[in-house]
């Protein structure tokens, strides 16, 4: 029953196009996902835990198996870099439904009862099928993203504490490459690293639609909002982080407006010398 679980789940990742790896040594999980998008390998991962269940999950009306997991191994879950998920698979129907660890369990407690068993729950409105398999390589893809951008950033920090100018030009340039590639990924730029038509129409839109009362606020606000709304578009869903969110904001808001906020700024700085 194990093996057929494992088999299925796997197969939902193949038929996405993804690179999937068995996992041979009993470490707690059964797949290794090496995402890909157009057809080029990512650096995000997923692990999944499969468990197979002969239980009926067929029955809307019925609530769904429970498992019980050590909690050392949750913790090892929710605190890995990469996005573990645990897939129920009932091998008589062919559906399954998914948990993800991370983010749902309190660390304090796990740590505390190592050795003791935690349950995971399921729930209907999480289906695992091809669908929601793509969701989960977007979520693992921004999560990636963003401690990617978080580390760099920190770094950078570091660097200009120290005065390090290699440094600082080093980690510049790994925000700077990540933020393009990732705007890339979400069709927010196109690969000469020019606007996407339809980014473009998002934030004519969010301008026109603006209450704001200066330039430099309805820029900005068009300009998040089009990169929250590229990303759930293009992104199978998916939200961003607030980071990694406004740190693609901040060049595309230049780019776009740069030069009108930067006239806007000389004439009010002359006007206010001439008073």
């Amino acid at each position: 029953m194990a093996a057929m679980a494992v088999n299925a789940v796997e197969q939902i990742w193949i038929s996405l196009g993804h690179a999937t790896d068995k996992v041979m040594e009993d470490y707690g999980e059964d797949l290794l996902i090496q995402t890909c998008l157009d057809d080029r390998m990512d650096p995000s991962r997923l692990w999944i835990q499969v468990k197979g269940t002969e239980d009926d999950c067929s029955d809307p009306q019925k609530s769904l198996p429970t498992i019980r997991v050590k909690a050392e191994q949750i913790l090892r879950w929710a605190r890995s870099a990469d996005l573990v998920v645990v897939v129920l698979w009932d091998t008589k129907n062919n559906i399954g439904f998914y948990a993800v660890p991370a983010g749902h369990f309190d660390h304090v407690n796990l740590s505390e009862s190592r050795n003791g068993e935690i349950p995971i729950r399921f729930t209907r409105d999480r289906p695992f099928n091809e669908r929601t398999a793509a969701h989960l390589t977007w979520s693992a893809r921004i999560r990636h993203a963003n401690r990617s951008l978080q580390c760099a950033l920190s770094n950078l920090r570091d660097a200009e504490r120290a005065d390090s100018q290699q440094d600082m030009v080093f980690f510049e340039s790994i925000i700077k490459t990540l933020l393009i590639d990732f705007s890339i990924d979400v069709k927010i730029s196109n690969p000469d690293e020019t606007l996407s038509d339809q980014f473009a129409e998002l934030v004519q839109a969010g301008v026109r639609q603006s209450e704001s009362t200066t330039l430099e606020h309805a820029a900005m606000k068009a300009t998040i909002d089009a990169v929250l709304k590229s990303a759930h578009r293009n992104c199978e869903g998916n939200g961003l982080p607030p980071t990694l969110a406004q740190h693609l904001a901040n060049p595309l808001c230049e780019a776009i407006f740069g030069k009108a906020l930067r006239e806007l700024s000389e004439s009010t700085s002359t006007d206010r010398s001439e008073e």
